[in-house]
């Protein structure tokens, strides 16, 4: 009886690899959305354009300055900023 419930659990095992195997060849465009929209369910847009402008402006009437991280990316088509 167990090995019958272990022969069941390699063949649902190996079933759900050739399967996933299968979906991501005949399905590349749903595995490509999907792990470039990832990212967006955990990290926000927190800054835009508009209020960096508007920080820059008003940053000559006070001391200059305005403090700017930029971290690079991890994409191969949108490395981030390269120095």
């Amino acid at each position: 009886m167990k090995i019958a419930k272990f022969l069941v659990f390699i063949m649902l095992g190996l079933a759900v690899i050739v399967g996933g195997v299968w979906f991501t060849e005949t399905h590349p465009s749903v595995i490509d959305y999907a792990s470039k929209n990832l990212a967006s369910v955990f990290f926000q847009e927190s800054v835009s354009i508009a209020s960096l402008n508007q920080k820059y402006q008003n940053s000559f009437s006070s001391n200059g300055k305005i403090n700017l991280l930029i971290v690079p990316g991890h994409e191969p088509i949108m490395v981030g900023r390269v120095w």
